[in-house]
């Protein structure tokens, strides 16, 4: 069996603060008012993520069971079909058109294989159930 891949590096800290690193140098801190310490999260979906005080893990994984809150978390940078948008504006992937979708699974092929996935569920999501 193939182990889940961390699709949202999501913690929440005693106060209730949500904390998420999107990227590999996406440091997160926050005072935690409970703990009265400074809480962090780091690394996005890298490697080496790392994070430091008593958080709840909230990680969302590219699996079938997380897809429905990772489309609405998920951020896609763009610069829209056409260039306009410059600097790029972030989306949900929910939010994206099933051609951008396709272009992005076509194109960017360098992106972490549960990011690819992920936008291939997305696209079956998205199909009527019967």
């Amino acid at each position: 069996m193939i182990k889940p891949k961390v699709l949202i590096n999501r913690w929440m800290t005693k106060d209730g603060t949500i904390l998420i690193s999107r990227t590999q140098h996406d440091f997160q801190n926050h005072f935690d008012t409970v703990d009265q310490c400074e809480v962090f999260v780091d690394g996005g979906i890298g490697p080496v993520m790392r994070k430091s005080g008593d958080l709840l893990d909230m990680r969302l994984y590219d699996t079938d069971e997380d897809h429905p809150e990772v489309r609405e978390l998920y951020l896609w940078h763009t610069y829209g079909p056409n260039g306009e948008y410059n600097p790029p504006k972030k989306f949900p992937i929910k939010d994206l058109t099933d051609d951008h979708i396709a272009n992005i699974i076509r194109t960017q092929i360098h992106l972490p294989e549960q990011v690819l996935n992920m936008f291939k569920r997305e696209l079956a999501y998205r199909q009527p159930k019967e």
